[in-house]
């Protein structure tokens, strides 16, 4: 940290009072950071070509990235939920419809800071306690709670406001320079892909879904650059109508707008589908995506706050504000892969694996030696198959990850976790669970002082009437306790006394000294 003193300001009156301001000086602000959930269920009618529904088998819903609407006092989400629903027709076949339904969140959040349509502001979900139920041959009810953890960033001014008649001369200030985090952000929806599958004769193509994996980000003047690839697999019924699955990756860029000024970004991204649909031209199919990536990057800007002040001429009468301010720590983005192994109880004999899905949530993040470890949970969703009997089974796994670069205690963590491809086979009286993943990882931790937020100068400081006061210094004074203790220039007290002190606060930097002649 640096300390400085001195001012420079413009007067503005105000009523009697005269406000001598420096020049606005602006930091970003964490104004409203909350996690809560909402509630979804929603009820479908299948169309008259899709086939009827014996029984459900799985459930998988995905949530488009919302748009939003800030505004002083409020944060608006919206988007889409697009529903992925396996099941079983009513002649014993596989079958799959794709579902959709809106959501939206508001949150209320009370602040003095500058927030507006264009701040920075994200909602990431979750989505958890996933329920279907078949009501009707061709009807069903779906319902799910979304986790949302919404943080919207505002801007405050950093300077101090100086109330009363006062010569700006004689403002004295001790002050402390932080790091304090800064974070950009935007999405692109504009990518679009397509890819064909050639089938063997005779087969159809049951349905296709789709993982989003951002793996390298960079940072220039007009924003992020994203590359990665979308990881698609089409699942297809052959002439006996066993399922098989094909699995082809395709690379994208995307350009996510943001202003990013100068050097020292760090970045991550993540994608979420918009659109996936799947066209048969015998024998091929065509499978057409559109997809949306979220960029952000952050950095620390250095932030000077005044610690305390008094004048050379007037009494002072100050108010602190005590501050916890955001600093940055890590935004990337991180390939790991998971292993486990566990017991699947109840299944037939002769149980087949056909396809798996897995999913990620982080829980936790700590700081061990040179290291942070992120610790959660992956779920595997498995569909066996058994004298063509079809069966889902869910498996939940602990995951662990390390990331280097353990700079500080972590106290704010953003994680969102993408699968890119999953495998579950027998291993002996167990099954073998192994997933590949990717990290989009956003952490802070955090800077605290307290900082004068306001002073007001009264009375004229009474003087005394001999040649030269004698400070006498004890172990627990520093150069600024003395200068304010007399009312004293901090700059010229140091030079009248023939020392240097790079550092006002610092009772080292008086260490053999025994008096100071003010």
């Amino acid at each position: 940290m640096e300390n400085s003193h001195g001012n420079s300001a413009v007067n503005v009156a105000i009523g009697n009072d005269i406000i001598f301001a420096a020049r606005p000086k602006k930091m970003q602000t964490v104004v409203c950071d909350k996690t809560f959930t909402t509630e979804i269920s929603e009820d479908f009618t299948l169309p008259d070509y899709q086939p009827q529904i014996r029984r459900l088998l799985r459930v998988t819903p995905t949530v488009s990235i919302p748009s939003h609407y800030i505004s002083r006092s409020l944060a608006e989400f919206s988007g889409n939920i697009y529903w992925s629903v396996l099941y079983i027709s009513e002649d014993g076949k596989l079958a799959e419809a794709k579902l959709v339904s809106p959501y939206d969140a508001a949150v209320d959040f009370e602040t003095d800071d500058e927030v507006g349509a264009n701040s920075f502001a994200g909602d990431e979900i979750g989505i958890e306690g996933v329920v279907g139920r078949v009501t009707a041959p061709r009807k069903l009810n779906l319902r799910a709670r979304l986790k949302h953890c919404v943080r919207v960033c505002g801007e405050r001014e950093t300077d101090t406001d100086l109330l009363g008649e006062i010569n700006p001369q004689s403002v004295k200030r001790l002050t402390r320079t932080l790091p304090v985090n800064y974070a950009v952000g935007g999405v692109d929806d504009s990518v679009e892909l397509e890819d064909t599958f050639q089938l063997p004769e005779g087969c159809r193509a049951l349905g296709a879904k789709a993982a989003v994996i951002a793996s390298n980000c960079e940072a220039d003047p007009s924003g992020i650059v994203c590359r990665g690839s979308v990881c698609l697999k089409l699942t297809y019924l052959d002439g006996n109508d066993q399922p098989n699955i094909l699995e082809h990756r395709l690379p994208f860029t995307a350009d996510v707008a943001c202003p990013l000024d100068g050097d020292g970004w760090s970045c991550r991204a993540y994608g979420r589908l918009i659109d996936l649909s799947v066209d048969t031209v015998e024998p091929e199919v065509l499978c057409r995506i559109r997809l949306a990536v979220v960029a952000e990057a952050q950095k620390n800007l250095p932030i000077q706050l005044t610690a305390d002040i008094f004048s050379t001429e007037k009494s002072c009468k100050k108010e602190l504000e005590s501050l916890t301010l955001p600093c940055s720590l890590l935004c990337l983005n991180q390939s790991f892969s998971h292993d486990g192994s566990a017991v699947i109880d109840g299944l037939p004999e002769g149980a087949r694996v056909v396809d798996s899905e897995c999913f990620a949530e982080a829980e936790s993040i700590t700081r061990e030696k040179n290291r942070y470890v992120l610790l959660g949970k992956c779920r595997y969703s498995t569909l066996f198959s058994t004298d063509g009997d079809y069966s889902m089974r869910e498996t939940e796994l602990p995951f662990r990850c390390e990331i280097d670069s353990a700079n500080a205690e972590p106290t704010d963590l953003s994680a969102v976790i993408s699968v890119s491809s999953c495998r579950v086979r027998p291993e002996g009286e167990n099954y073998a669970f192994s997933a590949d993943m990717n990290l989009s990882l956003r952490l802070c931790g955090e800077s605290k002082m307290n900082s004068v937020c306001s002073a007001r100068f009264e009375d004229d400081v009474e003087r005394r009437n001999a040649a030269f006061t004698v400070a006498y210094i004890s172990h627990e004074d520093s150069l600024w306790d003395i200068a304010k203790r007399y009312c004293a220039d901090p700059a010229a007290l140091a030079e009248a006394n023939g020392i240097k002190v790079s550092d006002l606060s610092s009772h080292e930097a008086l260490n053999g000294v025994k008096y100071l002649i003010v």
